[in-house]
């Protein structure tokens, strides 16, 4: 049986969107006798959508089917008009069909789009900011409720290289630090790592890490600070 992408897509999105219902096909095949699932494992999958057109609620459908009193074995087209219900010969076809055969291309289909998906730059840019994110809670949790553990880890560190325009004494403007940036303060000895800036008042968040406190100072360098490139090993 041949089914288009469209129908396929449609059948999906109709399943998704019965997963967010009160009612479950998984309940409906409880519900059933064994001998009907067996001889007809697409009618509860018709009894599902029938009873979602009906805004019927679990309790409801249960009441229905125990006054059906629905036989093993017996065909659906009779125990549906009992319930009140139509039932389609098609559209248990339908869903048998899909039950054997199409499992494997809805996989494939699925498996081929988030290929794609992965594969363009905006996605990995949001999958990027995502992570940052994740890390930058971490991080604040670990060094304001958790800060032992960070004292467990033994960690080396050194600077490799002050950026470039630091070393001109004359240089008029001095690089401005951003969030995920060591910065250095010569006078006062603050070394520290950026993880916040208020872009409405100019103000940074640095976590000292020889005092271990949080430090709000101004995210302008006039020369007060130097941003760091540092190597952890």
């Amino acid at each position: 049986m041949k089914i288009s992408k469209a129908r396929l897509k449609e059948i999906i999105r109709e399943e998704a969107d019965a997963l967010n219902e009160a009612i479950t096909v998984r309940d409906i095949e409880r519900m059933l006798p064994s001998g009907v699932m067996a001889e007809y494992p697409g009618a509860a999958n018709i009894l599902q959508r029938r009873a979602l057109a009906a805004k019927m609620s679990r309790d409801e459908l249960v009441q229905k089917i125990k006054a059906a009193k629905i036989k093993d074995n017996e065909h659906p087209r009779q125990f549906f008009r009992r319930l009140g219900f139509e039932y389609d010969l098609k559209e248990e076809n339908l869903n048998e069909e899909l039950t054997r055969q199409d499992k494997t291309d809805v996989k494939k289909m699925v498996k081929d789009e988030l290929e794609k998906l992965l594969k363009k730059k905006d996605t990995k840019d949001q999958m990027g900011e995502i992570v940052k994110k994740i890390m930058k809670k971490l991080y604040k949790d670990l060094s304001l409720e958790h800060p032992y553990i960070i004292d467990r880890i033994k960690i080396w560190c050194y600077i490799i290289d002050v950026k470039s325009i630091h070393t001109d004494p004359f240089a008029a403007q001095h690089p401005q630090a951003s969030i995920g940036d060591w910065v250095y303060y010569p006078k006062t000895k603050i070394c520290g790592l950026v993880i916040g800036i208020d872009n409405q008042t100019g103000f940074m968040q640095v976590h000292d890490f020889k005092t271990m406190d949080l430090r709000w100072v101004t995210k302008n360098n006039f020369g007060q600070y130097k941003v760091l490139w540092v190597k952890v090993i």
